[in-house]
């Protein structure tokens, strides 16, 4: 909410451009150059009667995240090219945010047996999200995607965000009040990289029912695994205690 203030008037932009891309696409207007204005702004997800809260909450998502670059390129006060810089620096920012992440892959610690399944775990939530905010799977609304990835990079970097609160809540209600980070983070690893695998699977298959399942089996897959061993683990320290 507090970005959506500050920023009035790329949200005003946003909503204008959605309405201009969802009126032409619903009287049949295809032009070949609204396509990527479409992918950018997800402005016709959930125009095909298919999932339409998960749109909402998608174009949400991602009006927070372009906000920034539309005021800048629209509102800010200067010529052509001072605005195109200004909004640069808000995609290069993420960017470069973002290199981090692929530098440490490692962070999927496949020796430690629980990161190894709540990372797993991570990524097929992060399948199961990208069916429900794209509405329909289709590549064409999957920009959003790449937003939240960006935003956990953000996240990761930061060590705090909306998404690392909301499972530290969750992990609350099954631990201790004071919470270890590692599950939390482990599982926000996961999900980073399953947005980034999303990206790929809704170009190259985009069937949203097929992303459920597959993402549905992973994330329980990955928590029940994690349970066994966590049990196995502390059933076994418990014997050598005695011992």
């Amino acid at each position: 909410m507090e970005n959506l203030k500050k920023n009035w008037k790329g949200t005003i932009s946003v909503t204008i451009i959605w309405l201009i891309l969802g009126w032409l696409y619903s009287f049949g207007i295809r032009a070949v150059f609204l396509i990527p204005l479409n992918y950018l702004t997800g402005a016709i997800a959930g125009l095909e009667g298919d999932n339409f809260i998960g749109s909402i909450i998608g174009r949400t998502i991602l009006i927070i995240f372009i906000n920034g670059f539309i005021t800048s390129l629209f509102l800010y006060q200067g010529n052509w090219k001072d605005k195109c810089k200004q909004a640069g620096k808000h995609f290069a920012n993420s960017l470069l945010n973002a290199i981090p992440f692929f530098k440490n892959l490692r962070d999927f610690d496949f020796q430690n047996t629980g990161s190894r399944w709540l990372n797993i775990a991570g990524v097929g939530l992060g399948l199961g999200v990208y069916a429900f905010i794209t509405g329909n799977g289709a590549w064409i609304n999957s920009f959003v995607c790449v937003a939240i990835f960006f935003h956990i990079i953000k996240e990761i970097a930061e060590k705090r965000g909306i998404l690392t609160a909301l499972l530290n809540l969750i992990v609350s209600k099954f631990g201790k009040k004071r919470i270890s980070r590692e599950p939390v983070e482990a599982i926000i690893n996961g999900f980073g990289i399953g947005m980034l695998f999303s990206i790929i699977y809704a170009f190259a298959i985009g069937i949203s029912l097929y992303a459920y399942i597959a993402g549905g089996i992973i994330f329980v897959a990955g928590m029940v695994i994690f349970w066994i061993k966590r049990f196995s683990l502390r059933k076994e320290l418990i014997i050598c205690e005695e011992k």
